[in-house]
């Protein structure tokens, strides 16, 4: 997995690629917990080049939009393909997050 940070005025964003799972999520949970604790807590997570998710990702970002929330934020994915949309769609947590095609997209609905 690899993954880098960005910011788009006040909205963090977080594209991560390759396998997001229990040996990668704590490094993305360790840096979504540092953006949840600020104000607004906005972020954007673009799932474009992220080829498979596991249960550790998921209960990451779901601890994430739970703290963002609480702040006032909230967490969008974006760019999700089909095979890793298929794992929201099977959990429910598409109804969950919204989900964006593209992070352009996705930062400008905070707006």
């Amino acid at each position: 997995m690899s993954f880098t940070t960005h910011a788009y005025d006040d909205v963090a964003v977080i594209e991560i690629g390759g396998r997001f799972d229990a040996q990668t999520a704590p490094q993305v949970a360790e840096w979504l917990e540092q953006i949840a604790a600020t104000t607004p807590g906005r972020v954007v997570v673009d799932l474009t080049d992220a080829s498979f998710l596991d249960s550790s990702a998921l209960a990451v970002l779901v601890r994430a939009v739970k703290r963002c929330r609480m702040r006032g934020g909230d967490v969008r994915l974006c760019g999700v393909q089909p095979s890793v949309r298929l794992i929201f769609e099977l959990t429910r947590l598409d109804r969950v997050f919204d989900m964006f095609v593209d992070a352009d997209e996705a930062v400008r609905s905070f707006r």
